[in-house]
C-alpha cells in the first residue's frame, strides 16, 4: 500500500512511520465492518438492479457480471463480500451457492492503482 501527503509536515503522512516498520508493516486485511460494508452495498445493488431496473437476471449467469480487484487481498475480500450481497446462495430460487468468476492481473501490468 502507498501513502501520499501534500508535505511533509501534513497529519497523514506515514512515510516516516512506513520507513520505521520497514517491511514488517502489513494492511492487508479488510476489516469487519468493512466486509460488512462491501456486503450490504451489494445488496443495495441488488435491490436496485435485480429488483427495481431488472437489469440484471435474479440468478446468476456467467457473463452478466465482471469482477475485477488488483492483488491487494483486502480488495479480493471486498469483491467477495460485494458478490455475495450481489448473489447471496440461494439467489433466484437456486439451492447452492453462487460461483462468480473473479479477475485479477499481475502487478507488473495492473492498471487499477490509483498511484502506479
Amino acid at each position: 500500500m502507498r501513502f501520499r501527503a501534500t508535505s511533509d509536515n501534513h497529519p497523514r503522512n506515514f512515510h516516516g512511520a512506513c520507513d520505521q516498520m520497514g517491511p514488517t508493516l502489513v494492511i492487508a486485511k479488510l476489516t469487519d465492518i468493512g466486509n460488512t460494508q462491501c456486503k450490504q452495498l451489494g445488496e443495495a445493488m441488488r435491490s436496485y438492479f435485480v429488483d427495481d431496473l431488472e437489469f440484471l437476471p435474479p440468478k446468476h449467469n456467467p457473463g452478466d457480471v465482471f469482477v475485477r480487484y488488483d492483488s491487494d487481498s483486502r480488495t479480493k475480500q471486498s469483491a467477495m463480500a460485494f458478490c455475495d450481497g450481489l448473489y447471496p446462495p440461494g439467489a433466484g430460487g437456486g439451492t447452492t451457492t453462487t460461483v462468480i468468476d473473479m479477475y485479477t492481473m499481475d502487478d507488473s501490468q495492473e492498471d487499477l492503482y490509483l498511484f502506479p
